[in-house]
């Protein structure tokens, strides 16, 4: 074989002695085939003829039922040797190549490349030692098979060796068939354009300008014409090295070059202002879809921040138990009414189930497995949770670049996995854990990360949620604006999510009150409130409070708190009006709002009005305003009408006077 190593077993041959000496060779790797005679065929005679035609068939017939016990016998023990590897985190081979491990495992020491047929079946597998040494098990099937690392789907490239398309997809993002030698280039590139007829193929060739006859260019070029596809070549900065593949130049001039060589050259423009004309908004535009209703959308970033020791993690976990369980949305036969009230999550439905992936920086298995534990796992599900701690170590997202931010090699491999996977749901905890690179106060550093997450999001149309930090603050946060001003970083995170929710504590007074309310015992951090403070387009921005159980998961209980709000409004309006008459009484009126207001000067009430928030004092006393419980006043030498009192209280009737000196504060109240 003109393009195989010396000492190899590619080719085979059968040769007939017998009468007209006749015979056949060819080359197992790709199912090419040649015939021989020791005569010339147009000298042939009839009989002649019939018996080279004869020697042909019984060639053929042998030959194929030796390839065929051999392929099984080959693929039996691809199988058996796949299933007992372990899992590729890095290899010698992988080091010197630049390379991550996209697919591969690893046994006695060496790489397992799986090789596929377009059915998706193993038929052998490829070995590569520390060296660079390959092989093949013996008699298995190469010709049409290939190992595929998974991309976009924009262009689907077909090269070589393994080192060289794992360089491609790095640069690129693209889907990528290693067909493991040049004869292979056509018979995988044939099988792929048989299924996928309409996809952009380019074949990314190597330039053997050192070998005679140039077998890689030539392979490549005949491959391309007959499936229709464009070819690749890299082009080299210095001829020095006997330099001819995609990865030889992702080693010599870096993994950007090949990124702007195969870009450059395929014609292919990230954002061809052309191709998005108004034709392509044409019709019914799609309805948004959700993961959680009104909260966090599919296909989107979404980010979750506060601060630590709120409980994000078990939070997320749930979120993943429910997202990823075989519990059925809905209950009965279907519609609004049967939907099943235990999937929800941020205190609203959960309407999309399917496979999550969480992957954690920060905490170990055995810590996940507690939490999970706690939680209750229940049935079967499909979830994945990666703990770095235990799984390889720190996985870089973002490094820093010769040119400004790049993905990193080793998240570029479990990319593709996750692109394969098509969750409904990616975690990434914590985010700042993943982007080495100051994404606190560079704008640029947020602006790409946030970018390639959107981008993932859109690729596995999956809610992919970024959990962050907030940043301390010593003042109480009361309005969603000041929470969303805490999210720790650049702006540059929050503006580039499609949403962002926040979770912030409470003062004491009011999270007592709010277990009172419900009867739980109260412990610090057990109560907290939570909003959407950021969506591009329609969501849920109402304020809610999260009482955390007895696992030690965050719970909405709005609902609750409510239901008990409207048992105890009655007595808690007849509670204010007696105070507002006390205070209009003693010469120390309330106002609804301001220096005088009925929330600032909330420690002169009963306990049970101190633990009101604002709007609902506001409102409780807009109530008894309307009801004619409460009149606005105006007093002696003022023109401003704004004192609360009784109608026939003295500030009422004209009669008031204020008093002056402390009011005692009903702090210790029981």
């Amino acid at each position: 074989m003109d393009d195989d190593k010396p000492g190899r077993t590619s080719g085979w041959y059968v040769l007939y002695v017998d009468g007209l000496p006749a015979g056949e060779a060819g080359d197992w790797r790709t199912g090419e085939s040649w015939t021989w005679c020791a005569k010339e065929k147009d000298s042939l005679s009839l009989e002649e003829l019939k018996i080279a035609q004869a020697h042909l068939e019984r060639s053929r017939k042998a030959r194929e039922q030796e390839r065929a016990r051999l392929a099984a016998e080959a693929a039996a023990r691809a199988a058996d040797i796949w299933a007992k590897s372990n899992a590729c985190e890095a290899h010698p081979y992988l080091s010197a190549k630049c390379n991550a491990s996209c697919g591969l495992r690893l046994s006695a020491g060496k790489l397992l490349v799986p090789v596929m047929d377009m059915a998706g079946t193993m038929r052998s597998l490829q070995f590569i030692d520390a060296g660079g040494n390959k092989k093949f098990l013996f008699g298995g099937a190469i010709a049409g098979c290939f190992h595929r690392i998974p991309g976009t789907n924009d262009v689907v490239a077909v090269a070589e060796g393994y080192a060289t398309a794992a360089s491609i997809h790095m640069a690129t993002g693209w889907t990528v068939l290693t067909a493991f030698n040049a004869g292979n280039l056509l018979p995988v590139a044939r099988a792929w354009r048989q299924v996928h007829p309409e996809c952009r193929m380019i074949i990314c060739g190597d330039d053997d300008r050192w070998t005679k006859g140039n077998p890689g260019r030539a392979k490549a070029e005949a491959c391309a014409r007959e499936v229709g596809a464009a070819t690749l070549f890299p082009s080299f900065a210095s001829g020095a090295g006997r330099l001819t593949d995609w990865n030889d130049l992702h080693q010599r001039e870096g993994l950007e070059e090949v990124k702007r060589q195969l870009l450059a050259g395929a014609g292919q423009r990230k954002r061809d202002i052309r191709s998005w004309g108004l034709e392509r908004f044409a019709g019914q535009a799609p309805e948004r879809r959700w993961l959680v209703e009104n909260i966090m959308p599919c296909g989107a970033v979404f980010v979750l921040a506060a601060m630590g020791d709120a409980g994000k993690g078990m939070l997320t976990l749930d979120l993943g138990l429910k997202v990823a369980g075989k519990t059925p949305l809905r209950r009965g036969n279907g519609g609004e009414r049967d939907f099943n009230p235990d999937l929800t999550a941020f205190g609203n439905r959960i309407l999309r189930q399917g496979p999550v992936a969480v992957i954690s920086a920060e905490d170990s298995a055995d810590e996940v497995h507690r939490r999970l534990q706690s939680i209750g796992v229940g049935r079967a599900r499909e979830m994945y949770v990666l703990p770095l701690p235990n799984a390889g170590g720190p996985l870089p997202v973002i490094v820093p670049g010769k040119h400004g931010p790049e993905l990193s090699a080793d998240w570029l491999e479990l990319r593709a996995q996750l692109v394969e996977l098509r969750p409904a749901l990616i975690v990434i905890d914590p985010l700042a854990s993943f982007v080495m690179a100051d994404i606190n106060t560079d704008p640029a550093v947020g602006a790409f990360t946030m970018g390639h997450m959107a981008q993932l999001a859109q690729e596995t149309d999956a809610a992919v949620v970024l959990v962050h930090h907030l940043a301390k603050s010593k003042a109480n946060v009361v309005t969603p604006e000041e929470a969303r001003a805490l999210i720790r970083g650049t702006s540059a995170i929050v503006d580039n999510a499609r949403a962002a929710y926040v979770l912030w504590g409470v003062e004491e007074k009011a999270g007592r009150a709010a277990c009172s309310a419900l009867g739980v015992e109260w412990a610090r951090n057990s109560v907290m409130k939570g909003c959407l403070v950021k969506s591009n387009g329609p969501g849920d921005r109402e304020i809610k409070t999260w009482i955390r159980n007895k696992a030690g998961l965050l719970e909405v209980r709005n609902e609750q708190l409510r239901s008990v709000a409207r048992e105890r409004t009655p007595a808690l309006l007849d509670s204010l009006a007696a105070a507002c008459a006390e205070a209009a009484q003693r010469g120390q009126p309330f106002t609804k709002t301001g220096a005088n207001g009925l929330f600032t000067r909330r420690q002169e009430m009963p306990a049970e009005l101190r633990g009101l928030s604002k709007h609902l004092l506001d409102q409780y006393a807009q109530r008894l305003l309307e009801a004619k419980r409460l009149v606005l006043c105006i007093a002696k030498g003022s023109t401003s009408k704004k004192w609360l009192d009784v109608p026939d209280g003295d500030f009422a009737l004209g009669l008031g006077q204020f008093a002056t000196g402390a009011t005692e504060d009903k702090e210790n109240d029981s």
